[in-house]
Protein backbone atom coordinates (compact mmCIF):
# COMPACT_ATOMS: atom_id res chain seq x y z
CA UNK A 1 0.00 0.00 0.00
CA UNK A 2 1.22 3.45 -1.01
CA UNK A 3 0.70 6.92 0.24
CA UNK A 4 -1.38 7.93 -3.06
CA UNK A 5 -3.91 5.07 -3.04
CA UNK A 6 -4.39 5.50 0.66
CA UNK A 7 -4.89 9.20 0.23
CA UNK A 8 -7.68 8.50 -2.44
CA UNK A 9 -8.99 5.95 -0.13
CA UNK A 10 -9.23 8.44 2.56
CA UNK A 11 -10.49 11.50 -0.10
CA UNK A 12 -13.54 8.77 -0.55
CA UNK A 13 -14.01 8.40 2.88
CA UNK A 14 -13.99 11.83 3.35
CA UNK A 15 -16.95 12.43 0.73
CA UNK A 16 -19.29 9.69 2.79
CA UNK A 17 -18.14 11.42 6.02
CA UNK A 18 -18.95 14.99 4.98
CA UNK A 19 -21.28 15.23 8.88
CA UNK A 20 -17.62 15.62 10.02
CA UNK A 21 -15.21 15.68 7.45
CA UNK A 22 -14.66 19.61 7.60
CA UNK A 23 -11.45 20.92 7.31
CA UNK A 24 -8.73 18.79 8.21
CA UNK A 25 -8.34 16.39 5.16
CA UNK A 26 -8.72 19.60 2.81
CA UNK A 27 -5.67 21.60 4.47
CA UNK A 28 -3.11 21.12 1.13
CA UNK A 29 -0.94 22.65 4.06
CA UNK A 30 -0.39 20.17 5.67
CA UNK A 31 0.36 17.45 3.12
CA UNK A 32 3.61 16.75 3.38
CA UNK A 33 3.38 16.49 7.10
CA UNK A 34 0.75 13.82 6.61
CA UNK A 35 3.13 11.89 3.77
CA UNK A 36 5.63 12.03 6.79
CA UNK A 37 3.37 10.15 9.24
CA UNK A 38 1.96 7.87 6.70
CA UNK A 39 6.03 6.55 5.69
CA UNK A 40 6.73 6.37 9.84
CA UNK A 41 3.61 3.95 10.17
CA UNK A 42 4.65 2.37 7.33
CA UNK A 43 7.89 1.79 8.27
CA UNK A 44 6.86 0.67 11.41
CA UNK A 45 4.70 -2.21 10.74
CA UNK A 46 3.35 -2.70 14.26
CA UNK A 47 0.13 -4.08 15.28
CA UNK A 48 -2.00 -1.61 17.09
CA UNK A 49 -2.23 1.72 17.39
CA UNK A 50 -3.85 4.70 19.66
CA UNK A 51 -4.65 8.04 17.82
CA UNK A 52 -4.90 10.51 20.90
CA UNK A 53 -7.24 13.20 19.75
CA UNK A 54 -8.54 11.48 16.44
CA UNK A 55 -10.38 14.27 15.31
CA UNK A 56 -12.04 13.31 12.32
CA UNK A 57 -10.03 10.18 11.98
CA UNK A 58 -7.60 11.01 9.23
CA UNK A 59 -4.52 9.38 10.87
CA UNK A 60 -6.49 6.79 12.24
CA UNK A 61 -7.81 5.92 8.91
CA UNK A 62 -4.25 5.65 7.24
CA UNK A 63 -3.29 3.63 10.20
CA UNK A 64 -6.24 1.02 9.44
CA UNK A 65 -5.61 0.78 5.96
CA UNK A 66 -2.06 -0.29 6.76
CA UNK A 67 -2.91 -2.96 8.74
CA UNK A 68 -3.10 -1.85 12.27
CA UNK A 69 -5.63 -2.42 14.73
CA UNK A 70 -6.62 1.15 15.86
CA UNK A 71 -8.09 2.76 19.09
CA UNK A 72 -9.36 6.00 18.13
CA UNK A 73 -9.70 8.85 21.60
CA UNK A 74 -11.44 12.31 21.54
CA UNK A 75 -13.34 14.50 23.67
CA UNK A 76 -15.63 15.27 20.41
CA UNK A 77 -18.58 12.18 20.77
CA UNK A 78 -20.15 13.78 17.37
CA UNK A 79 -16.61 12.51 15.47
CA UNK A 80 -16.00 9.52 17.74
CA UNK A 81 -19.11 7.98 16.98
CA UNK A 82 -19.51 8.88 13.52
CA UNK A 83 -16.11 7.13 12.77
CA UNK A 84 -17.25 4.06 14.69
CA UNK A 85 -20.05 3.78 12.51
CA UNK A 86 -18.64 4.20 9.45
CA UNK A 87 -15.60 1.55 10.41
CA UNK A 88 -17.88 -0.58 11.38
CA UNK A 89 -20.05 -0.56 8.02
CA UNK A 90 -16.80 -1.11 5.97
CA UNK A 91 -15.16 -3.77 7.97
CA UNK A 92 -12.06 -1.47 9.37
CA UNK A 93 -10.33 -2.55 12.68
CA UNK A 94 -11.04 0.76 14.03
CA UNK A 95 -12.47 1.29 17.64
CA UNK A 96 -13.15 4.26 19.15
CA UNK A 97 -13.22 5.82 22.95
CA UNK A 98 -14.99 9.14 24.33
CA UNK A 99 -12.25 10.73 26.37
CA UNK A 100 -12.64 13.19 29.45
CA UNK A 101 -11.79 16.84 28.96
CA UNK A 102 -9.63 16.57 31.22
CA UNK A 103 -5.55 16.08 30.64
CA UNK A 104 -5.21 13.61 33.37
CA UNK A 105 -8.34 11.62 32.57
CA UNK A 106 -7.90 12.01 28.59
CA UNK A 107 -5.35 8.93 28.37
CA UNK A 108 -5.94 7.21 31.60
CA UNK A 109 -7.72 4.11 32.12
CA UNK A 110 -7.39 2.83 28.09
CA UNK A 111 -5.30 0.40 26.51
CA UNK A 112 -2.01 0.14 25.48
CA UNK A 113 -0.40 -0.31 21.89
CA UNK A 114 2.84 -0.26 19.79
CA UNK A 115 2.21 2.56 18.79
CA UNK A 116 0.79 5.84 19.84
CA UNK A 117 0.19 9.20 18.17
CA UNK A 118 -0.35 12.37 19.62
CA UNK A 119 -0.64 14.53 16.86
CA UNK A 120 -1.71 18.62 17.18
CA UNK A 121 -3.05 17.38 20.47
CA UNK A 122 -0.58 18.05 23.48
CA UNK A 123 -1.78 22.21 22.72
CA UNK A 124 -4.40 21.45 23.77
CA UNK A 125 -4.25 19.29 26.93
CA UNK A 126 -1.07 21.73 27.82
CA UNK A 127 -2.50 25.08 27.37
CA UNK A 128 -6.31 24.14 27.85
CA UNK A 129 -5.53 24.75 31.29
CA UNK A 130 -5.95 28.10 31.11
CA UNK A 131 -9.53 28.17 29.69
CA UNK A 132 -12.20 28.60 32.57
CA UNK A 133 -13.43 25.24 32.07
CA UNK A 134 -9.87 24.00 32.81
CA UNK A 135 -10.33 22.11 36.36
CA UNK A 136 -6.57 21.35 37.28
CA UNK A 137 -2.85 22.71 36.13
CA UNK A 138 -1.01 20.13 33.90
CA UNK A 139 2.40 20.07 33.48
CA UNK A 140 4.88 18.67 30.59
CA UNK A 141 5.67 15.62 32.59
CA UNK A 142 1.96 15.21 33.21
CA UNK A 143 1.45 14.69 29.42
CA UNK A 144 4.83 13.04 28.16
CA UNK A 145 4.04 10.37 31.32
CA UNK A 146 0.54 9.69 30.06
CA UNK A 147 1.40 9.00 26.16
CA UNK A 148 4.64 7.02 27.39
CA UNK A 149 2.55 4.61 29.57
CA UNK A 150 0.09 3.95 26.19
CA UNK A 151 3.25 3.32 24.56
CA UNK A 152 4.85 -0.02 23.88
CA UNK A 153 7.20 0.26 20.92
CA UNK A 154 6.80 4.00 20.11
CA UNK A 155 4.50 7.09 19.81
CA UNK A 156 4.36 10.17 17.31
CA UNK A 157 4.24 13.11 19.54
CA UNK A 158 4.14 16.41 17.92
CA UNK A 159 4.73 19.76 19.54
CA UNK A 160 3.30 23.32 18.81
CA UNK A 161 5.42 25.54 19.30
CA UNK A 162 2.87 28.63 19.32
CA UNK A 163 0.43 27.07 21.45
CA UNK A 164 -2.90 27.08 20.52
CA UNK A 165 -2.06 29.35 17.34
CA UNK A 166 -4.06 32.65 16.73
CA UNK A 167 -7.30 32.27 14.51
CA UNK A 168 -6.06 35.86 12.34
CA UNK A 169 -2.42 34.62 11.83
CA UNK A 170 -0.89 30.75 12.35
CA UNK A 171 2.16 32.46 12.85
CA UNK A 172 0.83 34.42 15.79
CA UNK A 173 1.47 32.25 19.21
CA UNK A 174 -1.95 32.05 21.30
CA UNK A 175 -2.07 32.48 24.66
CA UNK A 176 0.06 35.93 23.35
CA UNK A 177 3.17 35.78 25.71
CA UNK A 178 2.96 31.82 25.59
CA UNK A 179 3.71 30.22 29.41
CA UNK A 180 7.79 30.38 30.13
CA UNK A 181 7.71 26.98 30.25
CA UNK A 182 5.99 25.99 27.27
CA UNK A 183 9.02 25.54 24.84
CA UNK A 184 10.84 23.16 22.97
CA UNK A 185 13.51 22.46 24.46
CA UNK A 186 11.27 21.93 27.68
CA UNK A 187 9.37 19.42 25.91
CA UNK A 188 11.93 17.35 24.36
CA UNK A 189 13.16 17.27 27.80
CA UNK A 190 10.29 15.63 29.33
CA UNK A 191 9.71 13.03 26.55
CA UNK A 192 13.16 12.23 27.40
CA UNK A 193 12.55 11.54 31.02
CA UNK A 194 10.29 8.85 29.56
CA UNK A 195 11.63 7.34 26.24
CA UNK A 196 15.17 5.81 25.87
CA UNK A 197 15.19 7.45 22.45
CA UNK A 198 13.88 11.00 21.45
CA UNK A 199 14.72 11.99 17.86
CA UNK A 200 13.48 15.25 16.61
CA UNK A 201 11.71 15.46 13.37
CA UNK A 202 11.82 18.85 10.77
CA UNK A 203 8.52 18.72 8.47
CA UNK A 204 9.35 20.69 5.20
CA UNK A 205 7.63 23.61 4.01
CA UNK A 206 5.82 25.87 6.20
CA UNK A 207 4.18 23.46 8.32
CA UNK A 208 7.56 23.31 10.29
CA UNK A 209 7.11 26.71 11.43
CA UNK A 210 3.93 25.36 12.92
CA UNK A 211 4.72 22.50 14.66
CA UNK A 212 7.29 20.06 15.57
CA UNK A 213 7.24 15.91 15.50
CA UNK A 214 8.66 13.75 17.91
CA UNK A 215 9.76 10.12 17.31
CA UNK A 216 9.89 9.08 20.98
CA UNK A 217 11.16 4.70 21.09
CA UNK A 218 10.84 3.11 24.51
Amino acid sequence: TNYEQVVLEVCSVRKTLQSFAKSEFQEDSLAERDKVIFELLSVLNYNSLIDLGCNTGKFSLYAALLGYQVLGIDTNETVVDSLFSFAKANSLPISTILGSSTAREFVNGHNEADVVLALAVTHHLLLGQFSPAAQEPTTLDDVCSMIAEKTKKVALVEFMPLGMGSAVNQFVPSPNPLPIWYSEDNFHRSLAQFFAGVEKIVYPGVVGRTRVLFFCEK
